[in-house]
């Protein structure tokens, strides 16, 4: 039997957005985004690969756990 719930590692409780870049793709953290521009590398977020998805639930905002009955 199968249970879901919202996921606890997206920016908010089951919205789906990747909680380091608050789903936008981009690197979030000021000092890494620059020396990331500087160098001419992107400037894409490192948790989501830049798709701005919880990588945990892929977006869906929710996991299943499976309940096991006796």
């Amino acid at each position: 039997m199968f249970n879901y719930e919202d996921c606890p590692d997206c920016d908010y409780h089951g919205d789906g957005k990747c909680s380091e870049c608050h789903g936008s793709g981009n690197e979030t953290d000021v000092f890494e985004a620059l020396a990331e521009s500087l160098s001419g590398q992107s400037q894409k977020c490192k948790n989501c690969g830049s798709n701005g998805k919880c990588p945990t639930c892929k977006g869906e905002g929710r996991i299943t756990k499976t309940i096991f009955e006796d």
